[in-house]
């Protein structure tokens, strides 16, 4: 199957999107990530993906790229980079509106065309995220945020919530008994997530569907960013 092009820019200003369980932080506005979460017979955590990525190999079929074992702020950095070069090339071109505007098709999915109204930096703030971000103590858990409707049922395992941006002070938080578990593309595929879900919940939208199809697609084999422009390629996600 060919190469199905995404173009990705936000409006908005960013924050990012967690908070926590069993001692419990957060009001009914915050968003944040979440995972699917398997245990060993004794309890233990074997395995956490990030639930965008999860989906997109087990429902959408996608090949989630191996990103040649670069570290998690690395690999995030060159999402956010096509993001933010796609973004320049559509204010380049005059292109404004105030909210999404557009939906890309593939194979029966909906991938979504961000379309820029303001000036946002990917990059800057996807560092300041990371930078930011509060890894709660052992033991301790988030509740979940019913702000999504999952494509599959992981069986066996659970979703369970990974990361919440409260939103009232701007801190991102994340259950470090998940985040120290996942390997490095499922660490950048969350802060990715973190950065785009809260840009899109600024601007109305009440569930994470669209932003996990976004992020799934994002980190796939089949993703690359073409110029808004001339339709050629900024380049492959290597």
């Amino acid at each position: 199957m060919g190469k199905i092009t995404i173009k990705i820019c936000l409006l908005g200003s960013l924050i990012l999107s967690l908070q926590a369980q069993a001692r419990l932080i957060g009001g009914v506005s915050d968003g944040g990530g979440q995972g699917v979460v398997c245990y060993d017979q004794y309890s233990n955590i074997k395995s956490v993906e990030l639930l965008d990525l999860f989906e997109a190999k087990n429902f959408q079929n996608f090949e989630i790229k191996k990103f040649s074992n670069k570290k998690y702020l690395d690999i995030s950095k060159q999402i956010t980079e096509m993001y933010d070069k796609a973004k320049v090339g559509l204010e380049y071109t005059g292109v404004s509106t105030s909210y999404i505007d557009g939906i890309l098709n593939s194979r029966d999915i909906h991938f979504i065309n961000f379309v820029n109204g303001a000036k946002t930096d990917f990059t800057n703030t996807l560092v300041n995220f990371n930078n930011n971000k509060n890894l709660l103590p052992p033991g301790i858990r988030l509740n979940i945020i019913k702000d999504s409707n999952p494509s599959i049922d992981p069986g066996k395992c659970k979703i369970e919530q990974v990361a919440r941006f409260q939103d009232k002070n701007g801190r991102l938080h994340i259950v470090s008994d998940f985040w120290n578990v996942m390997d490095e593309v499922n660490k950048a595929a969350l802060l990715v997530h973190e950065v785009l879900y809260h840009s899109l919940r600024v601007s109305g939208e009440i569930d994470s569907d669209r932003t996990r199809l976004a992020i799934g697609f994002s980190f796939s084999e089949e993703a690359y960013f073409e110029s808004p422009m001339s339709g050629v390629p900024y380049g492959a996600l290597i």
